[in-house]
Formats: C-alpha cells, structure tokens, sequence
C-alpha cells in the first residue's frame, strides 16, 4: 500500500513538473510568434483560405449566414468545427531544432494559408501543414515569422489538417429543400413519364388543403393529417454527394434523358425551389435480394436543382416520402 502512494505521489510530481517545464517553455517564444488562436469568433466575418495549387475557398458571413464564394450556404456543422478550431488553436510544442529546416520546407511545398477576417479587416494570417509523426499534433506557422509550431486543441487527441479544406464542394450546405411548413404555399409533382400520377398539393390554411390530380380535378376527401405530415417533410430534404467529376458525356446524356419526376415547392412568399430527378443507370450491376439485376440503380437517383448546374445524388430513402401519388392523400374508408 505505502509502495502504491510512493508511485502515485511520484507520477504527480513528473506530470506537475512537466506542465511548469511546458509554460516556462512557450512563455520565452515571443507573443507575436506564437499568437494563433482568435477567440472572439463572434466578430469573424471572413475566412479565406489558399493552397499551393491555386485552390481557393472564400467563406464569408452575410446577414448571419456563411456562404461559399458568395455562391451556396455553408455547411453549419463545417463552419462550426473551423471557427471552434480557430478559437481554441493552442500550442503544443516549438518544433525540435532538427526538425526546423525539414518542416520548413515541407510547408513551403504544401500548407493551406488561412486568413482571418474580423469586422472586415484582416487580423490574422497563419499557414497549415501537415501532422506530426504520431499523429497528436499539426504543424503551423504564421505569417512573416520563421518559428513554425506544433500546434493542438487542448482535449482534442488528433491533428487539425483536415479542418482547413479548400474543395467548395465540401464546404456548400446539402440540403435541397428546407422549407418550413407554415411557409409552405404549394408543392406540384410531375412525372414526365406517366404524367396521368402527377398532382399538387395546395396548402389554403394551417389545416386546409386542396389537392388536384394532372386534370385538375380536386381530390376528395383527404387524410389532413397525412397531408400535413406530407408537406412538413420539406422542412429538411438532403442530398446524398455531389458529382463534382462527373464527364461531359453522362451531363449530356442526363439532359437529354426524360425526369422521373419534377418537384415544385413554392412558399408563401412566391419563392419556388425546383428540383428536377432522373433514375441513374445500374452502373455498378447492383443485385436485389431475388437474384436480379435492376437497370436502374435501386439506391440512388440524380437531381438537379432549377438555376444550379450541379449535379447530386440523392437517396430513394429521402426522396420516396415526396414522390407520392394522389392515392396517398385520399381519406380511407373503414371498412365494417
């Protein structure tokens, strides 16, 4: 027992000693060397982000939403690991003298540099590289200093490269639709292959709607509570990935192929989203569970969304609740 408490008092003194070794350490480096983190994240309104390819990324808050390139809505759950990351960025250790000249060069070669903007004026400007050896820590120097750092996230055990991505693909919002249900004014599905199953969905008050087939025929009676269930899926309608290589070939031959099915949400306000599916060829031979082979893929479809050139693949899992057809919506009768 007395052996136990000479061992834990011991490992105390060594862990005590070491974190007074560590401030002793980085309280000699001079501030301006050393001075990464930015924690007023409040007031960061810009992040841009370059690497040595040219690659850009411009990720920029207006009106309180993040945008990508002035183009698509941030990824939240993306933004908000960065802008954690730049708050809490913390020193881990100078890098060893025999490593400086290798480190060195090696971001010269390849590093992201990440500029930070507060209020509008750029406020700090730092460059990433790659991990350590084990894996524990990233290697960062700012600008115009020549002590590069190993830097961490005190509590985090990896390293921080991959938080500061320049793909804009990776960084845009996936959802496709995210529209509230009060909000909601109309939604018309069409299919363009057997338009006799396409109909509208007219929502006329918070638990009035009206719903007519292709030859405007009103259905009636209607299950309100399905209805209702039906037109709040659109509060948040994701897709899967985002064909970003897809080859010119399969873009022409997916615009001049029939949509399986078109989906028009219009909201109170007289904002349409649109987006336009088409079934995707069984490239990968997938097979069913009897043995076949579908010719279309059994997972996934391809969507399009009216004024955006890209591509997505979306999932018949999200997309099937919305593709309905007027028999869904009709009240059904009990039966004695």
């Amino acid at each position: 027992m007395r052996n136990r408490t000479i061992y834990i008092v011991f490992a105390l003194l060594i862990g005590i000693a070491g974190i007074v070794f560590y401030y002793q350490h980085t309280s000699t480096i001079r501030k301006e060397l050393r001075d990464f983190a930015v924690p007023d994240t409040a007031s960061v309104d810009k992040v841009y982000m370059s690497d040595k390819l040219n690659q850009t990324v411009t990720l920029e808050r207006k009106n309180g939403v993040w945008m990508v390139n002035n183009k698509f809505v941030a990824r939240k759950d993306a933004m908000y690991v960065l802008l954690k990351t730049i708050a809490r960025l913390d020193i881990k250790a100078p890098v060893p003298k025999a490593m400086l000249n290798t480190v060195i060069s090696q971001m010269a070669a390849r590093s992201v540099k990440v500029e930070i903007y507060q209020k509008g004026d750029l406020t700090k400007t730092f460059y990433v590289g790659g991990p350590t050896a084990d894996e524990q820590g990233t290697f960062m120097m700012l600008e115009n200093s020549s002590a590069p750092f190993i830097m961490q996230i005190p509590g985090f055990f990896g390293y921080l490269s991959t938080r500061f991505f320049i793909e804009e693909y990776l960084w845009r919002d996936n959802t496709l639709f995210k529209t509230q249900y009060k909000d909601i004014r109309s939604v018309s599905i069409q299919y363009p292959q057997g338009p006799a199953s396409s109909y509208s969905v007219l929502k006329n008050g918070s638990n009035q709607f009206e719903i007519k087939d292709v030859a405007q025929k009103i259905i009636q009676p209607i299950d309100t509570f399905q209805t209702r269930d039906y037109l709040s899926r659109f509060q948040l309608i994701a897709y899967e990935g985002l064909l970003y290589n897809i080859t010119p070939e399969r873009v022409d031959s997916l615009n001049k192929a029939v949509p399986y099915a078109i989906v028009t949400l219009t909201t109170n306000e007289n904002q349409i989203t649109e987006a336009t599916i088409w079934k995707v060829p069984n490239y990968a031979k997938a097979v069913l569970f009897d043995g076949t082979v579908p010719e279309f893929d059994p997972d996934r479809m391809y969507a399009r969304m009216k004024g955006d050139p890209s591509i997505f693949t979306v999932q018949y899992y999200i997309f099937d609740p919305l593709l309905k057809t007027t028999d869904y919506f009709k009240k059904k009768q009990l039966t004695k």
